[in-house]
């Protein structure tokens, strides 16, 4: 890489930024500064990404956050996907899980956040998931603090890394959802909503 002398020491930053950034797009996407300044073609790909995750922090929220616990429960050990081979909890923010050979580490964190003029109270979170121990995704969430009820939304991509995992979790969500009906001829909205 040459870099003309003549360009400010912010112009030579930016752009060693900038080839870092094509240099993992490949792999990992959307770290850092250069969020603030995607091109048109960067965020289609990011609306495309987002679009292929719908679903996932449902996915969490709703089934795979409650395993640790309904595997304790007689009574609800048996709505836990049979694919999930063993789950637990790590802490009251990580719930790990083995299905198909893999490690699946979710670890979940939330924080309330004022709006500017303070009338509104909202909760960000981050949700990460982590495969064989290594970062696959993070995805920006938020929640209206006056409907605490209703399931967060996804704002923003932190990390992405494509790979099968994508295809995997969209399986175990069909899957939970077929299990389901053969237990509940009619599912709860929550379970039906799974996958988008």
């Amino acid at each position: 890489m040459q870099i003309s002398s003549s360009l400010s020491i912010w112009e030579r930053l930016w752009r060693r930024a900038l080839e870092t950034a094509s240099e993992l797009t490949d792999g990992m996407i959307w770290q850092g500064m250069l969020r603030a300044q995607r091109q048109p073609e960067d965020v289609r790909r990011h609306a495309e990404i987002l679009s292929m995750l719908k679903g996932i922090d449902r996915l969490f929220f709703h089934e795979l956050s409650q395993y640790p616990e309904w595997a304790q429960d007689v009574e609800l050990r048996g709505r836990i996907c049979s694919w999930v081979s063993s789950i637990r909890r790590i802490n009251t923010d990580t719930v790990s899980l083995k299905m198909r050979g893999s490690t699946y580490r979710f670890h979940f964190t939330s924080r309330p956040c004022a709006s500017a003029d303070g009338e509104k109270l909202h909760h960000h979170g981050t949700l990460q998931l982590f495969i064989n121990g290594r970062q696959v995704l993070g995805l920006k969430l938020v929640q209206d603090d006056e409907a605490l009820d209703v399931d967060w939304h996804e704002v923003d991509i932190d990390t992405f890394v494509n790979g099968n995992w994508v295809a995997d979790l969209k399986s175990l969500s069909q899957q939970i959802l077929s299990e389901n009906r053969v237990r509940e001829p009619h599912p709860s909205d929550a379970t039906a909503q799974l996958v988008r």
